[in-house]
């Protein structure tokens, strides 16, 4: 029976916290206020009214093989024209929640640098992220989406 104990005792020491990470760094964006949901390329993203007046997007991301805290840097730009549409230097410090094969974090806010939604609203975009882990590495991704 000791024997066993100190096996278990091992195999959480051993293993560490957070999913393991088998093969290289990676990040996928997608979208949730309160959980990370994927988004398939070309699908519709809603465009939210803020509680101060401003309308945004919800950005989220999972990643595995990154150490924490990563620093993730996002936004929305026009597919067409890459003019950005949120505001410039969207960053922010996020702490992934560990569970399952991925890391997640949700809940960014990518604000619109105008407060109307009709300048928004049917326009295909891209919504892209990078982050970078405190160890330095970078991954990023972007997803391109139509507003509603």
């Amino acid at each position: 029976m000791r024997g066993i104990a100190i096996a278990c005792l091992a195999a959480v020491i051993l293993s560490g916290c957070g999913p393991e990470a088998s093969g290289p760094p990676e990040f996928q964006i997608g979208t949730g206020s309160d959980a990370f949901a994927a988004v398939a390329a070309g699908e519709s993203l809603p465009i939210i009214e803020g509680w101060q007046g401003g309308f945004h997007v919800w950005v989220a991301g999972r990643s595995r093989g990154l150490e924490e805290p990563l620093v993730a840097d996002f936004g929305v730009r026009d597919r067409t024209s890459g003019e950005s549409l949120t505001y410039l230097d969207l960053e922010q410090k996020v702490h992934p929640d560990h569970g399952g094969d991925w890391d997640e974090f949700s809940g960014l806010v990518a604000r619109f640098r105008h407060d109307d939604p009709t300048l928004y609203t049917g326009r295909r975009v891209v919504v892209w992220a990078h982050v970078t882990d405190d160890a330095g590495e970078t991954q990023s991704d972007e997803v391109e989406a139509t507003l509603r």
